[in-house]
């Protein structure tokens, strides 16, 4: 087989559509020869590349500028041979009737009429050469492509896998390299952020240093327990002397706090001071990302010492400790130092005497209403657990009614003081009188020209003109009821 003959041969694989490919695959199912079948899915397989190259090739071929023209070559004169093996191309038709003609015609001229050959050949796709032949003269229409790009070359499917294998190769390296260039950036901005560290760092002032740093008063095993990177838990409780020392200070601090936050009379019992190497860490990184953020010195950035609105059941409170607040369905966890808010959320979660309280960074205007919502954990680091109880008064029961009789004591008294102010009128009166000389009350009491008052409110002086005649009267009314005038005899008895 030529070269033209060979070309010519794979046009005809490339000719191939869907629906010849599904014959060629249920052709092989009727053909009981291992060969035949290996040849025909070798034709497939070449056929399915082809047809999957042409379509992918379809678009860049319509988008070229194609004209047509009409060319004279010289072909084969196949009519003396077509003649000569009619009867053989009639039954190589009804064997194989789903080759072409020409296919056909060229199978049994190429191996000289004979049927079953003609047969193998189209089956297998190996056929003898053409014999020599006359050549005639045909016009032919053509179309010529006007542009200078040259076609794509058709491959097998070795040279496709092959191709791919290569285009898969370097799309790896590739992203290798894109991998590479993210790593190095990564570490050029890690170094970037640690000198941005330092430089804020540096913009704190020594005081400022010294005081988070070497001035800081740890508990004994605090320290060691940061360096060794181990969690604890340290309790203080209520004690009446003060040694100034890190207990103590720490114990005034969460019992000053309580007191601010809630209104009701409570007693502190219990401190539990929490100390969370990972969660310091992680809360002092913040504190510089958020200083440096914000342009801010670190000494400016302060956290507030709040209430936390969470459970305070036994196990969420030791996961709290160990791995900060968590928030349900990605919801912020609430923050309060408002004694009415916290009052309100005490009641309603039904707090057994006990609260959280935590350090909280609020950079910006985050904080409304005494109120703070962080959706950061890195934001918080737990502080204090503190176990309090409320305060019963106890004493002696109020008795009901008690003003009534404080002010029906005070009448009596005023009513008695009356009394006493009269007796001694009564008493001055007859001492400057005539025994024998009655004396009507009326002319006493409403003669305001004769009387003098001392002072309001104190006992009073009656003065009486002794030259003055008294006239016999009917009647005083004392108490609501009516009397005859009172001799002093009978009033010195009454004495």
């Amino acid at each position: 087989m030529n070269l033209s003959e060979d070309i010519a041969f794979w046009r005809t694989l490339d000719a191939f559509t869907y629906h010849d490919i599904i014959e060629l695959q249920r052709l092989k199912l009727q053909i009981s020869s291992p060969d035949l079948k290996l040849l025909i899915e070798r034709d497939i397989s070449r056929a399915r590349t082809r047809m999957v190259n042409r379509l992918l090739n379809k678009n860049d071929e319509n988008s070229r500028k194609t004209k047509v023209v009409e060319v004279e070559t010289l072909v084969d004169d196949e009519d003396e041979y077509i003649d000569k093996y009619k009867k053989s191309i009639k039954h190589v038709q009804e064997a194989l009737p789903h080759i072409t003609n020409d296919l056909v015609v060229d199978a049994v001229i190429r191996c000289s009429g004979r049927e079953e050959a003609a047969i193998e050949g189209l089956l297998g796709g190996e056929m003898p050469a053409r014999p020599a032949m006359k050549k005639k003269t045909v016009k032919v229409t053509k179309k010529i492509i006007e542009s200078s790009r040259e076609l794509h070359t058709t491959l097998d499917l070795h040279d496709v896998s092959q191709s791919r294998n290569q285009l898969l190769t370097k799309a790896i390296d590739r992203e290798q390299t894109v991998l590479n260039e993210l790593i190095e950036e990564s570490s050029r901005l890690s170094k970037v952020i640690d000198e941005n560290r330092i430089l804020v760092k540096s913009n704190v002032n020594i005081d400022q240093d010294s005081s988070q740093g070497n001035n800081k008063i740890y508990i004994r095993g605090e320290q060691e327990a940061i360096e060794r990177n181990e969690f604890r838990q340290f309790t203080f409780r209520p004690e009446r002397t003060f040694s100034n020392n890190a207990s103590h200070i720490h114990f005034r601090v969460a019992e000053s706090q309580l007191y601010r936050f809630i209104k009701t009379s409570s007693v502190v019992n219990e401190v539990k001071y929490i100390v969370s190497p990972n969660l310091i860490r992680n809360f002092e990184l913040k504190r510089y990302e958020v200083a440096h953020f914000y342009g801010k010195h670190v000494k400016s950035v302060k956290p507030y010492l709040m209430y936390a609105s969470v459970d305070v059941d036994e196990n969420n409170i030791k996961w709290i400790c160990e791995n900060n607040v968590r928030a349900a369905h990605n919801r912020p966890v609430t923050f309060s130092y408002d004694p009415a808010f916290i009052s309100e959320d005490i009641e309603k979660k039904k707090n057994k005497g006990r609260m959280i309280m935590c350090l909280v960074l609020c950079p910006g205007d985050e904080i409304k209403s005494g109120c703070c919502k962080v959706y950061d954990s890195k934001c918080v680091l737990p502080f204090y657990i503190v176990s309090y109880s409320k305060i019963v008064q106890v004493g002696a029961p109020v008795k009901e009614g008690i003003d009534e009789d404080w002010r029906n004591v005070e009448k009596n008294a005023k009513a008695d003081k009356f009394m006493d102010d009269c007796m001694k009128f009564y008493v001055h009166t007859l001492a400057n009188r005539d025994p024998n000389q009655s004396i009507h009350y009326a002319d006493i009491l409403y003669k305001e020209e004769e009387v003098v008052a001392d002072d309001v409110g104190s006992d009073f002086e009656f003065v009486v003109d002794e030259d003055e005649d008294l006239e016999e009267s009917e009647v005083i009314d004392v108490d609501g009821y009516e009397s005859d005038q009172i001799s002093v005899e009978e009033i010195s008895d009454d004495e």
